[in-house]
């Protein structure tokens, strides 16, 4: 049970950093065209 609950954090918590770094390359982007 608590096995299932950490691969769920762990899952959760990949999809947040991928998230993440999709929303960086989105405001990079931006940057690079108002600039």
């Amino acid at each position: 049970m608590a096995k299932n609950s950490l691969q769920k954090c762990n899952n959760m918590l990949s999809v947040a950093i991928s998230e993440s770094k999709g929303v960086v390359k989105i405001l990079i982007t931006i940057n690079l065209l108002v600039h």
